[in-house]
């Protein structure tokens, strides 16, 4: 009797723990990507982006464009021309559970510390 109660209190735990980790790696995240001047980082002409090798987006000078990815480890790859050579950067960012972000193209080309900014988001509730 007692190993059946064990057994049963073991394969609730089990069942808890997996829908804690289904909740964090299928997570939605929106991450914004924009191509704006911050500080003496310039906004590009056009540059072209990928996140989590996803199809590519193009975006223009002054612009905000909306991703969404699953799970919480990704990379962004960012291809613009300058002085008429084509480049490519690529990062790793991770999100948490109830978290975005908003990515700045001329500070992730630029090197600066401030190239990502992350933003808590709040379950929605039904009504």
């Amino acid at each position: 009797m007692k190993r059946m109660i064990g057994a049963q209190l073991g394969l609730v735990g089990v069942s808890i723990l997996l829908g804690i980790f289904l909740f964090v790696s299928g997570r939605e995240h929106r991450v914004f990507v924009e191509n704006k001047s911050i500080g003496e980082h310039k906004a590009f002409k056009s540059v072209v982006y990928t996140i989590d090798n996803q199809k590519d987006v193009k975006i223009k000078k002054n612009k905000k464009k909306l991703s969404n990815v699953k799970g919480s480890s990704h990379e962004i790859v960012v291809t613009y021309k300058k002085d008429g050579v084509e480049k490519k950067i690529s990062r790793e960012f991770k999100l948490k559970a109830l978290e975005e972000a908003t990515i700045s193209i001329p500070g992730l080309v630029g090197g600066s510390e401030e190239w990502i900014e992350y933003k808590s988001t709040k379950m929605k509730q039904k009504s």
